[in-house]
């Protein structure tokens, strides 16, 4: 099993995936609180603030032009 690295920039949905694809003693029950809370401890909680509105201003814009 491959380990996950706190090096580099990983994003959300990726760490998430590593996260959950963990099996045995270090599975993880929330893979996305547990995202949430490495960003936090590695960026600030401003910064993830930030990051987490550009995400849904991406999702938003994906889902108007999809709309279209």
């Amino acid at each position: 099993m491959k380990a996950v690295k706190r090096t580099g920039n990983v994003g959300f949905k990726s760490l998430t995936r590593q996260l959950a694809s963990r099996r045995g003693k270090r599975a993880v029950s929330d893979p996305k609180a547990l995202a949430a809370f490495i960003g936090r401890q590695k960026y600030g909680a401003a910064a993830m603030a930030k990051k987490a509105a550009a995400g849904r201003r991406a999702v938003s814009k994906k889902a108007k032009a999809k709309a279209k």
